[in-house]
């Protein structure tokens, strides 16, 4: 241990616990070093750290859940959209066993319906690439890389 006459020596107040060290580095070039945290003087115990374990499986579990529902959801939008693409301009038989008092049970979907189902169908496609597109432009544009020489170009 460092003696009284070392540099960054500080006598501790009086009220101080003795056994923790008093010496600091005198380093002026690392002004905002980060220091670690002081311990926790009372033991959390083991139902602590079990029930953190517990909370973090959860946690696991509602988020994968949630991923593998949206991504369900995602899936099967996507499937009813172009499942709706081809039907413009054709004869669509509906509701033959619900309603048997009526003779003519079939409907012409209009292709302006269609139009709008492929359009959907675009947008479903070309929003996430776009997206895509716009964040590399802009990692490409404004990160701090070098540029390739000639040779390596």
């Amino acid at each position: 241990a460092p003696g009284r006459d070392a540099p960054g020596y500080r006598v501790p107040p009086k009220d101080a616990d003795v056994s923790q060290s008093c010496v600091m580095d005198n380093n002026k070039w690392d002004i905002f070093r980060l220091l670690p945290p002081k311990g926790d003087k009372r033991g959390l115990g083991f139902w602590h750290d079990a029930s953190l374990q517990v909370l973090k499986l959860v946690t696991f579990g509602v988020l994968f859940f949630l991923s593998l529902g949206s991504a369900v959801l995602a899936k099967v939008s996507f499937v009813l959209i172009s499942s709706a693409v081809g039907w413009g301009g054709q004869n669509m038989t509906i509701c033959t066993d619900k309603i048997p008092e009526s003779d003519l049970n079939t409907v012409r979907i209009a292709p302006k319906h269609s139009a709008k189902w492929a359009w959907a169908l675009f947008l479903a496609v070309a929003i996430p690439e776009f997206v895509c597109f716009v964040r590399s432009l802009h990692r490409t544009l404004f990160k701090n890389v070098r540029r390739p020489t000639l040779i390596q170009f």
